[in-house]
């Protein structure tokens, strides 16, 4: 499986121009002094003492299931529109537990996905309208295609390329692509700008 997947030759070319800045009211969000985040007043944060995020840019209507276990999230994470982070839950000795959740650097979810993954690893993108089952790990350098479904319980292999009901190997992902997804997510970051 080479890397010719046609989304994937898209995703590079626009990896390779420079992401257009979007100017947000500063009354719809709130910037953060040191750790430099930028969070939307209408983004849910469900017990944020246990939600740790630095670099981040967290959208509108996102949700952050803090109330069910910590959440630490790497540097540069954007979390687009209606997307919801959930911390899985598992049966240990008889009793439903909720797991930590840890999320690398440089990971993009897309606006209206839901993840229920334990770990998800650095320079990972997730597309839009996605749901990333219970318990799934994520492997770094890995891209999900928009409107796919990963199974509980799976483990996806780094460099790789998956999409599809339910979600499926499409490719292996060049050496290149650890570079091209950690520039996608700084750029991302740093494109959420105030009016001037």
């Amino acid at each position: 499986m080479e890397a010719d997947h046609p989304w994937l030759q898209k995703f590079i070319f626009d990896c390779d121009l420079a992401l257009k800045p979007v100017h947000i009211d500063p009354k719809k969000f709130l910037f953060t002094g040191p750790s430099s985040n930028r969070i939307s007043r209408k983004c849910i944060l469900c017990n944020p003492d246990v939600i740790f995020v630095k670099y981040g840019t967290l959208h509108d209507r996102a949700i952050f299931r803090g109330d069910l276990g910590k959440i630490k999230i790497g540097q540069f994470c954007t979390f687009h529109e209606g997307c919801c982070i959930r911390p899985p839950a598992k049966v240990l000795n008889g009793v439903v537990e909720h797991l930590p959740m840890k999320i690398g650097n440089n990971v993009i979810v897309g606006a209206n996905s839901l993840v229920e993954s334990v770990v998800i690893g650095k320079n990972v993108y997730i597309g839009k309208n996605c749901v990333i089952g219970k318990c799934v790990i994520i492997k770094d350098c890995c891209i999900i295609l928009d409107n796919t479904v990963i199974p509980a319980d799976t483990v996806l292999a780094p460099f790789s390329l998956y999409g599809g009901i339910p979600g499926r190997l499409l490719c292996e992902l060049p050496e290149t692509i650890p570079q091209l997804l950690e520039q996608r997510a700084v750029a991302e970051h740093k494109a959420v700008r105030t009016k001037k």
